[in-house]
């Protein structure tokens, strides 16, 4: 029994009779608060589907980590066995993921969330019992490996992400055997989910021919920034030294830092047309 004057709360993304049954005999007449409507979906997230036979499940995977590679993800396995060959494989490609898996002991369990929140891996594979609670802002899709038994499971993984405002993706490696029986527990968890096809190796070379023309923009903007503050500086120079000697007067300098303000918005602009351009193509 709790002292008297504290509170306690019970919070989960579903409440099954069951849980419901415990949160009656241990709280007393408690009151109900939702984040969002019961029943109603997560905006924030996308729901899809690829449909890959099951013997091509781990190589739809690779090419959703290269094809996405600003993406950090979680992905969802079905048994801790699963889960130690799905990272041990990713390891071997040459990607940088970790794991979660209820034999691991707290602290083990708390270095691999950490470095996962910090970005120093890319995914996380996990089973869905020790994935519950993870709280990750930053987590922009989750994979299903395989698809969840139930819906109440499909709740909980794809909440992962679309957390704190962000928009997420929750994507479904469905076998054709499967699908009749994802699109039912999707329909009854009032959720429209859109197909798309797992990308294609001369897809994720284009991707990565395109990354690279632009990176190599960025970087000749940024030399030519670089430059133009070297200048800049000098110039800021010059005309401090001319105004404590007399030597220019205020109209003169206003000029000069239109000019500066000129320049700098024309490399952000040139910036953000590069960025542009970058994500159209991977459109």
């Amino acid at each position: 029994q709790a002292p008297e004057g504290r509170r306690t709360h019970l919070v989960s993304a579903t409440f099954p009779r069951e849980v419901k049954a415990l949160a009656d005999k241990v709280q007393h007449e408690p009151r109900e608060v939702f984040g969002s409507p019961q029943g109603a979906a997560n905006l924030d997230i996308e729901h899809v589907i690829h449909v890959v036979e099951s013997r091509e499940r781990f190589d739809a995977l690779v090419n959703l980590l290269l094809a996405h590679p600003e993406e950090q993800m979680l992905v969802f396995a079905r048994t801790r066995a699963d889960v130690a060959r799905i990272t041990s494989e990713l390891m071997q490609d040459g990607f940088v993921v970790s794991s979660l898996s209820g034999e691991m002991e707290q602290a083990e369990r708390n270095r691999a969330l950490a470095a996962f929140k910090t970005g120093r891996y890319r995914a996380l594979i996990a089973t869905d019992v020790a994935a519950r609670g993870i709280d990750v802002v930053g987590i922009a899709r989750v994979v299903h490996f395989e698809p969840p038994t139930d819906r109440d499971s499909y709740t909980h993984r794809s909440g992962r992400t679309g957390r704190a405002g962000r928009k997420g993706v929750s994507s479904v490696l469905v076998a054709p055997t499967g699908l009749s029986r994802m699109l039912a527990n999707l329909g009854r968890l009032g959720l429209q989910p859109r197909f798309e096809p797992i990308p294609s190796g001369e897809e994720i070379r284009k991707l990565a021919e395109s990354a690279g023309s632009s990176a190599e923009q960025i970087e000749d903007l940024i030399r030519e920034l670089e430059e133009e503050s070297k200048r800049i500086a000098q110039a800021t120079l010059a005309m401090r030294d001319d105004v404590r000697g007399g030597r220019q007067d205020l109209e003169a300098i206003f000029v000069a830092l239109e000019k500066v303000q000129g320049a700098v918005t024309e490399a952000s602009n040139r910036a953000e047309d590069i960025f542009q351009k970058a994500g159209s193509q991977a459109a």
